[in-house]
């Protein structure tokens, strides 16, 4: 099992992350490929730190490899609230 990220558009012009280590301008459409090129992550929670980290970069999400589904983060909102607290 394994998991990708998607940047999420239209159906037709889905765009699955190429390599996450990338160097250089961000966010260029080289960055991105088809589903069959997609870096896959093995582990779920590396990456929806991926994204989390980069969500300011469009509209990115987490998506099984198997089924396609777009996976949530359980997350998502948690380390906002922290930090309210923390400040």
């Amino acid at each position: 099992m394994g998991y990708q990220i998607e940047r999420g558009g239209v159906e037709f012009h889905k765009r699955f992350l190429k390599n996450p280590d990338y160097k250089g301008s961000w966010p260029s459409d080289s960055d991105w490929t088809s589903l069959r090129n997609a870096h896959v992550f093995e582990n779920e929670n590396d990456a929806h730190r991926w994204v989390r980290e980069n969500k300011g970069e469009g509209q990115l999400g987490v998506v099984d490899e198997d089924t396609g589904n777009l996976i949530e983060d359980p997350r998502e909102g948690f380390d906002s609230t922290v930090d309210k607290y923390l400040k």
